[in-house]
């Protein structure tokens, strides 16, 4: 029986009762567990009895084949203490497998040992895909049923066969059709519940991710992370995106310099695309874009590239579901300077003889190189300030 509230009692109850069992024997414990509903998948009532002999034998059931008239009358296997997981319990039984007179699976008997019939029928009523009418007990697909009794023997037995309405009394298979009839109004309603569900959790998507997510306000975290990026990525960015130094030694000009100001927005985008396969097929797939609008506040570079490299925002989650995001960078102040120059130091003094730098790069380099040992260097420089992080760095040679 697939019910996992039931599968779940019997995993506590072994996790309980097992303290210190390895998990080879745990795994072979999982597997010994019966319920009340249980039969092998591979055996169906109309099965030929030679078939099923196999199938029993191959489980080690151990089954004896009773004969008569050189036909199988029957298939009995026992079990002894198998913990039943609608009992929460282990118990005993004898299953007993009926076949007709062509030696098909007809029904199924089986006898419980150590339960009483006053709990086999409780048991039964509290299944959850059971349907009690009268005395039947009928799965919820209406294609079994079992009836509970005591044998002759005393012993309390379920006997189980396939449903063929025309063998019922009129009054059953009337009670049964109202049954179908309530169980699939039922069915509709929920059914009806969760499109209405379904409807609403769609239309929640919709409103939630068409729009985009100031990912200063929705994740600040992301964004403040992002902020520090920024600065790294843009220097990172001139560093090979402008005169190497041996292009500044080879050339006219030993020095470069940038000196802009601008707002940055960065925006995620959804696009389809859409391919044909070597088939002529349509491939539509969803890409995120994303889009850079840069003004210029201040400086000379009035159509800046750099701002679509160094930066790649990320989407987030809002409820659970991916949202595009956008996030603004005002007032990026970016000062790069890099270049060659030959300067004499003595008693800490800093003296530019050759390819003098800008004057306010002066300054910075002096107080860099003002600790060095005394001496005629050749100097590289890379100096700057990027979205308020400075950063100056030097090679000397002699």
């Amino acid at each position: 029986m697939k019910d996992t509230r039931i599968f779940a009692t019997f995993l506590s109850f072994i996790l309980k009762s097992t303290k210190g069992i390895t998990l080879k024997s745990l795994l072979c414990l999982m597997f010994v567990f019966i319920s009340i509903g249980q039969l092998k998948s591979q055996i169906n009532y109309g099965d030929d009895a030679q078939k099923m002999l196999a199938i029993l034998k191959y489980y080690n059931k151990y089954p004896y084949a009773k004969y008569s008239n050189g036909k199988i009358e029957y298939i009995e296997c026992c079990e002894d203490d198998r913990f039943a997981v609608d009992f929460k319990k282990y118990i005993s039984y004898c299953d007993y497998y009926i076949m007709d007179n062509d030696e098909k699976y007809a029904s199924l008997i089986r006898k419980y040992i150590n339960i009483s019939i006053e709990e086999l029928v409780q048991t039964y009523k509290s299944l959850p895909h059971t349907i009690v009418i009268d005395n039947y007990y009928f799965n919820d697909k209406f294609d079994v049923y079992s009836e509970l009794y005591l044998s002759k023997d005393r012993y309390a037995t379920s006997k189980s066969k396939k449903v063929v309405l025309s063998r019922f009394p009129l009054s059953i298979r009337n009670k049964i059709e109202l049954k179908k009839k309530e169980m699939s109004l039922k069915e509709k309603e929920r059914n009806q519940i969760e499109e209405e569900k379904r409807k609403i959790e769609k239309q929640k998507k919709s409103e939630i991710i068409s729009k985009i997510y100031d990912l200063e306000l929705y994740d600040k975290s992301a964004y403040d992370s992002l902020a520090n990026e920024l600065p790294d990525g843009i220097r990172n960015y001139f560093k090979w995106n402008t005169p190497s130094f041996q292009e500044l030694e080879d050339g006219d000009i030993k020095k470069y310099r940038y000196t802009n100001i601008f707002n940055v927005h960065y925006k995620l985008e959804k696009q389809k695309v859409v391919k044909m396969t070597q088939y002529k097929a349509k491939d539509v797939r969803t890409v995120i874009n994303q889009v850079v609008e840069v003004s210029n506040l201040s400086g000379g570079d009035k159509e800046p590239t750099l701002f679509d490299v160094v930066l790649r925002i990320p989407t987030i989650k809002i409820e659970g579901y991916e949202v595009m995001t956008e996030a603004s960078f005002p007032n990026v102040k970016i000062d790069y300077a890099k270049g060659l120059t030959i300067v004499k130091i003595r008693s800490g003094k800093v003296e530019f003889k050759s390819f003098l730098p800008d004057e306010d790069i002066q300054e910075k380099l002096k107080s860099k190189l003002k600790g060095e040992p005394r001496g005629k260097y050749s100097i590289r420089y890379e100096v700057g300030n990027v979205a308020g992080k400075e950063f100056i760095s030097t090679e000397l040679y002699h």
